[in-house]
This record gives C-alpha cells, structure tokens and sequence, in this order.
C-alpha cells in the first residue's frame, strides 16, 4: 500500500495506515 511508503516520515504513519489500511478494531 501506498501508506508503507509515507510511514518512513514517521508522523504520517498512523495517518497512512488510516487512509491505506482499514480501520482496525481498538
């Protein structure tokens, strides 16, 4: 997924797993 590739910035790791993957249960 695209997300992997932003999770290298650190910050916009939860946010790329959000947008990318889908929302997991907590």
């Amino acid at each position: 997924a695209t997300g992997y590739t932003i999770v290298k910035s650190g910050s916009l790791t939860i946010l790329a797993n959000f947008c990318t993957e889908k929302p997991r249960p907590k």
